[in-house]
């Protein structure tokens, strides 16, 4: 199980990484992200408040997997807002021609379709690294975790 330690060691350390570059990038030019996100057609009766929460909710998810106790949840949140954010962007792909992109840094270099594959990477990153960890605290503890409809 070394080797599952090391791997969610390492998608821990990515999605750190991701979330606070992001968080980064989106508040050091923050009249920019704000602005390309009341560009959203979803987002433009709300950009002024995303352009404030989403990076702070990046920060607050980067902390949540760097600290081992809270490591767990912040995979399980990280990847749910990458699962979102992928949603999102399938819905304004098939429903919208010219979009604006919102994302910080390097990011923004990337096309839709760039996106919509760098985020389900690092949803299947995020995925194996909560199998992982699960398998892990199996052995671990010697035992089955409860599924869903055992705790009933």
């Amino acid at each position: 199980m070394k080797i599952g330690r090391i791997t969610i060691e390492v998608i821990s350390v990515l999605y750190i990484s991701l979330m606070l570059y992001t968080a980064v990038s989106k508040l050091s030019d923050y009249n920019l992200s704000r602005e390309e996100m009341a560009m959203m057609p979803l987002l433009t009766p709300i950009a002024h408040v995303v352009s404030w929460l989403l990076p702070f909710t990046e920060i607050a998810i980067a902390l949540l997997v760097f600290i081992p106790i809270t490591r767990i949840k912040g995979l399980y949140v990280a990847t749910a807002l990458m699962t979102w954010f992928t949603v999102y962007i399938i819905y304004m792909m098939t429903n919208y021609e010219h979009l604006p992109c919102s994302c910080g840094g390097l990011l923004q270099a990337l096309s839709w379709k760039g996106h919509l594959v760098f985020n389900s990477i690092f949803i299947v990153l995020g995925l194996v690294a909560i199998f992982l960890y699960r398998t892990i605290l199996q052995v671990d503890q010697g035992r089955t975790l409860p599924t869903r409809s055992s705790e009933i």
